[in-house]
């Protein structure tokens, strides 16, 4: 039996016209592949994208080939040329040369001078400071000129006026209020003795500080013997500093906590007879939370001041490495 061929031809066109797709779950790779009614198909979103150093760069789609495989073009913001707002010439200098020019850029600091030109012995001779105050200073601190901050306060506070003084750690500030303090009350009439109580309150906001100034009017006492300094801090046995507050202490230097646990608890600790109340690094006893306490020794010295009827004003010298003109 012979096989016959029949050759059809067929319109592709029409037929590719009456064939539906169909898709069926099993063919899609994924089902969020399929769209359908309940889940509408996924949008693209376009996001920036971002340089190393973080700055984000302009999408612009391309106007010329819409159709093309990368219709986008990122373009980075400080690439493009600046236009001159005086000329209309265009500025070629791009983000990273602007970066570099800064980099290179010197700035100059400011350099305050730490030590002046004065001498220790001639300036206080002129000023009238006792002499074996400045035999010590020379002989015991091995000083010969003075530093800048004690130049300048120095004469105010022998004049008995209220200083702010604006010094760092370091430059020389606790003998520009400590050389005074001792003058003026080695100048005292009838002399000054240790049972005379406490005339002056030095507050500082650390163990440390309270202690290396401490160490400076121990030198300095040697020199003036009548004045008896001492030191209230954490970490000692109260009752050995109540001991000492009962025998008499010209001059207290100390922290605040320690001290107005003494103000609180001592009968030992009178300071009505105050003169000279010295707050040093104010800026760090704000930092570590001591204004609420020194605030109370504040109020304290007022009260039992004017409770004796007291007519002398008090000296108040404040100290820090933050103040402003």
């Amino acid at each position: 039996m012979d096989e016959f061929v029949l050759n059809i031809k067929t319109n592709n066109t029409s037929s590719r016209k009456q064939r539906k797709t169909v898709f069926h779950p099993c063919n899609a790779k994924k089902s969020s592949d399929v769209p359908t009614p309940q889940m509408p198909a996924k949008k693209v979103k376009l996001k920036a994208k971002r340089d190393g150093d973080g700055i984000p760069r302009k999408i612009l789609r391309s106007k010329s080939s819409p159709s093309t495989t990368n219709p986008l073009q990122f373009v980075h913001k400080s690439d493009e040329p600046r236009t001159s707002s005086r000329d209309g010439r265009t500025d070629e200098v791009t983000g990273g040369e602007r970066i570099s020019a800064l980099m290179q850029a010197t700035v100059e600091p400011r350099i305050e001078p730490v030590f002046s030109e004065k001498l220790w012995k001639p300036f206080c001779d002129s000023l009238g400071v006792q002499s074996f105050i400045t035999s010590c200073l020379v002989d015991r601190f091995k000083l010969t000129r003075l530093t800048a901050i004690q130049k300048e306060a120095i004469p105010h506070l022998l004049e008995g006026k209220d200083c702010l003084i604006r010094a760092q750690t370091g430059s020389g500030k606790t003998l520009a209020y400590a050389v005074p303090l001792f003058h003026q009350l080695m100048s005292l009439e009838p002399p000054i003795s240790r049972t005379d109580g406490t005339l002056a309150l030095v507050i500082l906001p650390t163990r440390e500080l309270a202690t290396q100034t401490f160490e400076v009017f121990q030198l300095l006492g040697k020199a003036c013997v009548r004045i008896v300094p001492g030191c209230l801090i954490g970490g000692m046995k109260r009752k050995s500093q109540k001991v000492s507050l009962s025998k008499g202490l010209n001059i207290l230097v100390g922290t605040p906590q320690r001290i107005l646990d003494h103000i609180l608890r001592s009968v030992n600790l009178s300071l009505s007879k105050l003169l000279y109340l010295v707050i040093d690094e104010a800026d760090r006893l704000l930092e570590m939370g001591f204004e609420q306490s020194v605030r109370r020794i504040i109020d304290h010295i007022r009260e039992v001041s004017n409770a004796i009827g007291k007519t002398q004003s008090l000296q108040t010298v404040l100290l820090s490495a933050t103040l402003t003109p």
